[in-house]
């Protein structure tokens, strides 16, 4: 197994055992995090940052923005917004197919960074749960993608 290779069971023998997180994964944990609002990245208005931690050596992974009154009314706005007069409410039934089926393909396209975001964000078993919640999640996805047009 290598360096950057992920070791069957969890999070936490991951971390025992050296194991460090891809690059991929590294990279996303490293960089700087926003709130996504009303369809931007955005600074958190008055929000206090969080720590998401290793639970299993309550290492920490990356600071995130926590939302605020403030931002958490902006987002409830923007949802609203969305919801009533946004892209959605208009969309042709086989084009909301179409969308659920591109969230399907980019959550198998980026599964393995996001498996291992999850691993490390929860302390998820890899071999048991972790491996197969993102192709769950697209499945889920395609099947609904059949529903609009029914």
């Amino acid at each position: 197994m290598g360096q950057n290779d992920t070791p069957p069971g969890n999070a936490a023998a991951a971390t025992r055992t050296g194991a460090r997180p891809g690059p991929a994964v590294r990279e996303f944990l490293a960089r700087g995090h926003g709130l996504h609002i009303g369809g931007a990245w955005v600074a958190p208005r008055d929000g206090t940052p969080l720590q998401a931690q290793d639970p299993a050596t309550g290492e920490v992974l990356a600071t995130v923005p926590g939302a605020g009154r403030a931002d958490v009314d902006a987002t409830v706005r923007a949802a609203r917004q969305a919801f009533e007069s946004g892209p959605w409410p208009g969309m042709a039934p086989s084009d909301r197919s179409q969308v659920l089926w591109r969230l399907a393909d980019l959550l198998e396209a980026h599964g393995q960074v996001l498996t291992e975001l999850e691993v490390l964000n929860t302390g998820m078993p890899l071999n048991g749960g972790g491996a197969l919640a993102v192709p769950g999640a697209a499945r889920m996805l395609r099947y609904y993608a059949g529903w609009p047009s029914k």
